[in-house]
């Protein structure tokens, strides 16, 4: 097993990794990468927000980066939802 550090990236705000995570290969890091991506993303949905980024890089145990996985997400009101009546 090797150690992979996931570090966030939410509208911003860098959120470095506080500790590593074990995984038998890079491509199980990556996936679990973009799998914890896609939660997070899915909670924002949830919440109705109405704009959100999110990226995840994946660091290998020397600290390199491998991978990089990011979701843009924007919502916008386009009209209040009432016709004007016909004239």
């Amino acid at each position: 097993m090797a150690s992979y550090l996931f570090d966030l990236d939410e509208d911003g705000s860098s959120l470095p990794a506080e500790q590593s995570l074990d995984f038998p290969t890079s491509q199980a890091a990556c996936s679990e990468a973009v799998r914890a991506l896609s939660e997070m993303m899915a909670e924002t949905l949830l919440s109705n927000g109405h704009s959100r980024y999110l990226c995840i890089t994946v660091r290998n145990g020397v600290g390199a980066a491998i991978f990089r996985a990011s979701l843009k997400y924007d919502a916008q009101t386009l009209c209040s939802g009432t016709r004007p009546e016909p004239e």
